[in-house]
């Protein structure tokens, strides 16, 4: 059984040990590895581990010289507001939630979109498809459209960790909040993560808040200068993630079909393709928003002749914007999705 003192144990080389840990554990893990100074919560299944998990640590973290500020907050909306005014002070920040929490703290989601932010800040949002433990089934890629936020998909707890990191880097590099979309099976299943040193905050003592009114006070005329920006800096991040190795292509000796998935489908296709012994084409979608049409584009023609199926976990929401791309490009093949 793996302990706390095993989930945080100090290590002195990147990668030279490893751990088979829980999703939600591994997260915890990446967050301390990432020097997060706070973390903002209204939890719930299947993001509760990571906050709780965090939690039972704090005593044997602060021994360690790491200082982790902590909260359950109100609510969700409570939460992400209160995360948000923490990044103004330039630290890092993550505010977690599960699916349906984004609804309550929508509000405030869209609104600080908008207007950006200062220290990085990542949004773990938990979906729970086909309902283990939750109300309904809701597939949050929606609200990223919604919101021109930046996404990345984990496929598994090794991913979820690793992609914390980079979410970091592009969220500081944008000043932008990104959402990392974990599901159940990612939360709740276990993988081999290796471990990286744990990094502290760097909290300064006389830090001064940089005071931006035109910027952060967002009533209609700063608004709309922000709606300029927003497009700009998505424009800008697509871009950046043209580069991004976590959107990639696996070619294939069979080409009657070839596939496009993302998130945790990526893992349920590998293995049904493994047992069937099959070696179709694959493109992996690890940053779904924005839209990676370049390497999209790239793989319909490469497999002109195939038949594409998108496989994906909740909406049919790859479907429909790949459909529409290929509409554009006058892609001629056959794509099935749902």
């Amino acid at each position: 059984m793996v302990t706390l003192e095993d989930i945080f144990q100090d290590v002195t080389e990147t990668g030279k040990k490893n751990l088979v840990l829980l999703g939600n554990e591994a997260i915890a893990r990446g967050i301390v590895e990432l020097g997060v100074a706070g973390v903002f919560t209204y939890p719930g299944t299947p993001s509760s581990e990571i906050p709780t998990t965090l939690f039972l640590a704090k005593d044997l973290l602060k021994q360690k010289g790491y200082d982790l500020y902590l909260e359950w907050s109100t609510n969700e909306a409570v939460a992400l507001e209160s995360a948000y005014g923490f990044s103004f002070s330039g630290l890092r920040t993550i505010f977690v939630c599960k699916h349906v929490g984004l609804n309550v703290a929508a509000d405030a989601f869209l609104a600080l979109v908008n207007a950006g932010v200062l220290g990085g800040l990542v949004m773990i949002v938990a979906e729970d498809p086909q309902m283990h433990s939750s109300q309904n089934e809701q597939d949050n890629r929606w609200y990223t459209k919604l919101a021109n936020i930046p996404l990345f998909e984990p496929s598994d707890a090794k991913e979820a960790k690793e992609m914390l990191k980079s979410a970091f880097e592009l969220s500081e590099k944008f000043e932008t909040p990104v959402i990392l979309r974990t599901v159940t099976r990612i939360a709740h299943s276990r993988a081999d993560v290796p471990l990286n040193p744990i990094s502290t905050p760097p909290i300064q003592k006389d830090l001064k808040l940089k005071i931006d009114p035109p910027r952060f006070v967002c009533v209609p005329e700063n608004a709309r200068r922000n709606k300029i920006r927003l497009l700009e800096r998505v424009a800008h991040i697509s871009n950046y993630i043209v580069k991004s190795s976590w959107n990639h292509i696996k070619h294939g000796k069979q080409q009657d079909y070839a596939i496009i998935t993302c998130g945790s489908a990526y893992s349920y296709t590998r293995e049904v393709l493994n047992y069937l012994q099959m070696d179709l084409p694959l493109l992996k979608i690890g940053i779904s928003h924005p839209f990676p049409k370049e390497i999209i584009i790239e793989f319909l023609k490469t497999y002109s002749s195939s038949i594409v199926l998108i496989i994906e976990e909740a909406d049919s929401v790859l479907e429909t914007f790949i459909k529409k791309l290929s509409f554009e490009e006058k892609f001629s093949g056959n794509i099935i999705g749902r």
